[in-house]
């Protein structure tokens, strides 16, 4: 009954297709002016779900020659209820798309590709369940694999060598774990560029994740794991992700200082199905955090979660 109410929150409007469309990301930020029309909607949906920052929707293609790459809807969000963190859920946003030649008028549906301008109006919202990772589609052949993997090292390495405005949470004293969270965000515009989170247990077990972005979409986590002990071997797992989704993930061990073997080399990681789903849900939260002790007390969970 739950899941009929959210499927019936709004009525689903069918617009016109257009010629040259296909996925492309997208921030929350991007249809917060557009769900603003509407008193109340966006503070509605986000006080009822944790909404992924990073979204898809519809990119226009090259028959469009002033709009070529622009984003329009309908726009794509994992949601995660927050009455019921067990329930995640895909939220649609329809809009309407009126697009405007260069004198001003707007412009018939067989002439849309003429547009200068792309003007959206909202339309309606519906939320499906999300489809299953295993069966949706999303497995890539392994040369487009690799050559999205390589594409993410250097979009992560691009980003340590650029300029950044740094916004730093202080884990507070009182707090399971000591560390802190430091936040990267693009000079002119302010977009999250990455963040790094470390906390610290009082035993002395450590955890370092690092989140990194793309137009507002994740890309790409690395976690390192210490230990209490010097002498007891860490990890350190790496998750690609592309369109909201773990296409990859490898994991090696961080053997202690002076340890006379051979060095280990990464190996494939196997993930559930669904993991990137809670992963997309926890970052949302992170990266929109501004209280410190939220952030302390998401890493002593989950490193009381990981068995330390």
């Amino acid at each position: 009954m739950r899941n009929t109410v959210f499927f019936l929150l709004a009525a689903f409007l069918l617009s016109q297709p257009l010629p040259g469309r296909a996925e492309g990301s997208c921030h929350w930020s991007d249809v917060s002016p557009i769900l603003e029309t509407r008193p109340g909607l966006r503070q509605f949906l986000e006080t009822s779900f944790v909404i992924s920052p990073g979204g898809s929707a519809q990119r226009l293609g090259k028959e469009f020659e002033a709009l070529e790459g622009r984003r329009i809807g309908p726009y794509r969000f994992d949601v995660t209820s927050r009455q019921d963190p067990q329930l995640m859920l895909e939220l649609v946003i329809e809009t309407r798309a009126e697009f405007i030649d260069d004198k001003g008028s707007v412009l018939a549906a067989d002439s849309r590709t003429a547009g200068v301008v792309v003007r959206e109006g909202f339309a309606s919202i519906r939320l499906e369940p999300l489809s299953d990772e295993a069966d949706s589609g999303h497995e890539l052949p392994k040369a487009r694999l690799e050559e999205r993997l390589a594409w993410t090292r250097q979009q992560c390495n691009d980003l340590h060598r650029a300029d950044h405005k740094i916004r730093t949470l202080d884990f507070p004293q009182e707090a399971d774990v000591s560390g802190k969270a430091i936040y990267h965000h693009d000079p002119s515009s302010d977009d999250l560029r990455y963040f790094t989170v470390d906390a610290t247990t009082g035993s002395g077990t450590g955890l370092s994740e690092s989140f990194y972005f793309k137009d507002g979409e994740l890309i790409h986590v690395l976690r390192h794991q210490s230990p209490a002990l010097p002498n007891q071997p860490g990890s350190e797992s790496r998750y690609y992700l592309q369109n909201g989704r773990i296409i990859a993930a490898f994991r090696k061990a961080i053997l202690p200082p002076g340890t006379v073997l051979p060095p280990v080399m990464e190996e494939p990681l196997q993930v559930t199905p669904n993991e990137s789903n809670p992963l997309l849900v926890r970052v949302s939260r992170l990266a929109l955090a501004t209280d410190p002790a939220e952030v302390a007390a998401d890493y002593a969970s989950l490193l009381k979660g990981i068995g330390n």
